[in-house]
């Protein structure tokens, strides 16, 4: 890892340098002495001193550059890291010239952003040449990879941003609100406890904007007495003087500190965090603050951008407009109510997207997939909750056996579970409902964007819209490998009607395109379902594979006894007209009006986003018929099984029932339809009874049947029981899929 000076090891790369040296031998160049490392060094992590100038010297330079390049031949690295712009343009055409196979540098902010002539053009062509010599390219934020692009230093889809953006991310347990700080420090200042106090935390040099802040503060400071200002950090270019004598003019209440270890304490002290900077690779101080609770005033700068939502966690304003800097100073400084609103917007931004543990996870994640060379795998599915139901064993599974795995899907509840869990994951745009033409397209496009990013040997595509949109994006790219997994034909192949006919011949030409790719194998649950899209789409059947579901954990749903007491009969199932809930209720009347003693638990919620859920007046009008209990969605399906005497789907097609095959897992004998999908997920009148679909009557006789003969329930129980170990094990179905893996790895 090659910087300029050991300062930079130390403030932005200490975590990294511990995530490394966990799999890694780490050696650190820089301009420097060993103990200013401050104890970066130790087992696995050593330092060697390497005179790299931060100012140019043609000469020292090309020393510089020679040495590295002997250094590099001799010791024969696997990988070269640089950051800050000296150490990167000599580390990269070292690293290249020594044949080093994983050349990284990191872009933390462009010196030529603001300067003019030659010396832009200049240092504009050292990043063109650091480009050049990398395989790979990190930005510390989206918009500071953005102005990269417009400025044609680099490619569209060349450069990364980990995370939301970020180096280190935000320690919230370091930076946090601190009352006890704010009084002791606020009293050491002889700063009133009812001031509002603009803080301003870095390096005072002209470049951070701090002369404009000085200018505005005296705007401000001349309206409001009650207003304070507070300058922390080391002096650079002599600035003191100018905050000297705005003290002067304003006497107790412009605060002077020099450098700190503990900026999070005078963060606790201000109201505001103000940082009218002209450039920033990614505005870190302002997230900090963010997590003290913070909102901030700012340039309006990439960099700055990701780090501060406009309006929502801060103000921002033009570079360099010292007017536009005070009256966003006075509308903040004079409204406790929108600071409060927007503090608490902040805190909870920082803590959400840019949380230390998340962005060290990314890194790591993103360390692995640099410098291992393993096999990447991308899953595309709607949503990380269906990821985490359906698919996670397998993508923890592929983990195991070495896949560098990627997920994505659209953004929402269960993307933190799928990080915890060690896997990438990327938003994608993606809607599971809807035909808008545009929003359609931006899917495509963004998946066809994210295939180049990732570059994935395997990609495996779950669902109707990630099988058809991924497919076309996987043919465009050229990904090696693409495995479609059709769960189920969903509404457009259900229903009938105009509109779902045209909507229907429109998807079987763009399956078609889908499928075109020769390295291809798409698994079916059903042969109904197979044989369907076969002769609508000529799919070659030496492209299919049938999987029976996507496995149980026959651990968490466990076999036991038939509970005592009045029956349970669970229907576990979004609420669709589609599974047959209208059925389960209707069959749950008869029955009650036949006498029959038993309760009837309806579990799960409304889909919005599917054409055929129910409606809410329906569900409020089952509560009050007392026929059917609504439980709701429940995580803890297994001991809702376990409490039930029958589980029922009358639905009216599926892939292969996920709930069907867990009730089999537990020992339940199940009533269903004579469907694909359902009468493929039980044996007939062995573990279970099949009933026409639509058919309220013969449902309930079905259940009746059952609940009259204890032991023909339990007799079904333990042949489900045994057909869930035998068929539907997760064990074996994740082993099916890593063959099928290792197959198209090895096509041919």
């Amino acid at each position: 890892m090659v910087a300029t000076v050991p300062f930079a090891l130390n403030v932005f790369m200490r975590s990294h340098i511990d995530l490394l040296k966990l799999d890694y031998d780490v050696t650190l160049v820089a301009n420097g002495l060993a103990h200013e490392l401050d104890g970066l060094l130790g087992e696995h992590v050593r330092f060697v001193p390497m005179p790299i100038e931060r100012k140019i010297s043609l000469r020292k330079d090309l020393l510089a550059l020679i040495r590295l390049w002997l250094f590099f031949r001799r010791e024969k690295f696997d990988g070269v890291c640089s950051l800050l712009p000296k150490s990167g343009l000599v580390a990269m055409l070292a690293a290249r010239f020594a044949g080093i196979p994983v050349r990284l540098n990191i872009f933390n902010g462009e010196v030529w952003a603001n300067d003019r002539g030659f010396m832009r053009h200049l240092l504009k062509f050292t990043d063109r040449v650091i480009v050049a010599c990398a395989t790979h390219l990190l930005a510390v934020s989206p918009s500071q990879r953005d102005f990269l692009v417009e400025n044609r230093i680099v490619k569209a889809g060349r450069m990364d941003v980990v995370a939301n953006g970020s180096i280190t991310g935000v320690d919230e347990n370091r930076f946090c609100p601190n009352a006890q700080e704010r009084h002791r420090l606020r009293t050491l200042h002889h700063i009133p406890a009812q001031a509002v106090v603009f803080l301003f935390l870095g390096r005072l040099n002209r470049d951070k904007g701090v002369l404009d802040l000085l200018r505005a503060f005296s705007l401000v400071a001349a309206q409001n007495a009650s207003h304070h200002l507070l300058v922390v950090g080391p002096d650079e270019e002599g600035l003191d003087a100018d905050v000297e004598k705005l003290a002067r003019l304003f006497p107790g209440r412009v605060h002077r500190v020099g450098f700190t270890d503990r900026p999070e304490s005078y963060m606790a002290v201000g109201d505001v965090i103000c940082l009218p900077s002209y450039r920033e690779g990614f505005g870190m101080v302002l997230i900090e603050a963010a997590a003290v609770g913070l909102p901030a005033i700012a340039s309006r700068i990439y960099g700055i951008t990701d780090a501060v939502e406009e309006g929502v966690t801060g103000l921002l304003h033009a570079p360099g407009d010292h007017a536009e800097i005070a009256q966003a100073m006075i509308q903040l400084g004079s409204s406790e109510s929108m600071r409060s609103t927007m503090a608490q917007a902040a805190r909870r931004r920082a803590i959400d997207q840019f949380s230390a543990a998340r962005v060290k996870g990314a890194f790591a994640t993103f360390y692995r997939e640099t410098f291992s060379g393993r096999k990447r795998l991308l899953i595309t599915v709607n949503s990380a909750a269906s990821l985490l139901s359906h698919r996670l064993p397998l993508a923890l599974a592929a983990k195991a056996q070495g896949y560098e795995v990627h997920i994505a899907t659209s953004s929402g509840l269960g993307v933190d579970a799928i990080l915890a869990a060690g896997l990438i994951h990327h938003a994608i745009p993606l809607s599971r409902s809807g035909m808008n033409l545009v929003s359609e397209l931006q899917t495509l496009i963004a998946l066809v964007r994210l295939f180049v990013r990732v570059k994935p040997d395997i990609v495996h595509l779950v669902t109707i819209k990630p099988v058809l949109y991924g497919g076309i994006a996987a043919r465009l790219v050229g990904v090696p490998g693409v495995v479609a997994a059709i769960s189920g034909l969903g509404f457009v192949f259900m229903n009938t009607g105009l509109k779902v006919a045209l909507v229907r011949t429109i998807a079987v030409q763009v399956y078609r395109l889908a499928f075109g790719k020769r390295n291809l194998k798409v698994i079916f649950q059903n042969p109904d379902d197979a044989d369907t899209i076969i002769r609508a789409t000529r799919l070659q059947r030496s492209k299919v594979a049938m999987i029976r579901g996507s496995g149980v954990d026959l651990s968490a749903f466990a076999a036991t006894p038939l509970p005592a007491g009045v029956p349970v009969v669970a229907m576990a199932a979004r609420l669709l007209r589609d599974k047959g809930v209208h059925e389960f209720v209707q069959a749950a009347i008869l029955l009650r009006e036949r006498g029959l003693e038993a309760r009837f638990w309806l579990v799960g919620d409304p889909d919005p986003g599917n054409p055929t859920s129910v409606a809410h007046a329906d569900m409020e009008a089952w509560r009050r018929s007392g026929a059917v209990e609504l439980l709701g969605h429940r995580d803890d399906v297994a001991a809702v099984f376990a409490q039930s005497h029958i589980v029922v789907l009358p639905s009216y097609r599926e892939g292969l029932p996920k709930v069907l095959l867990e009730a089999a897992a537990c020992g339940r004998a199940v009533v269903t339809t004579d469907v694909p999908g359902c009468r493929d997920a039980i044996d007939v009148e062995t573990t279970g009874l099949l009933v026409p679909p639509r058919d309220a009557g013969a449902l309930a006789d079905a259940i009746e049947r059952l609940l009259s003969d204890a032991a023909l329930c339990e007799r079904m129980g333990r042949a489900g029981r045994q057909l869930a170990q035998s068929e539907f094990s997760i064990e074996k179905v994740v082993a099916t899929h890593l063959d099928i893996y290792r197959g198209l790895l090895q096509p041919g």
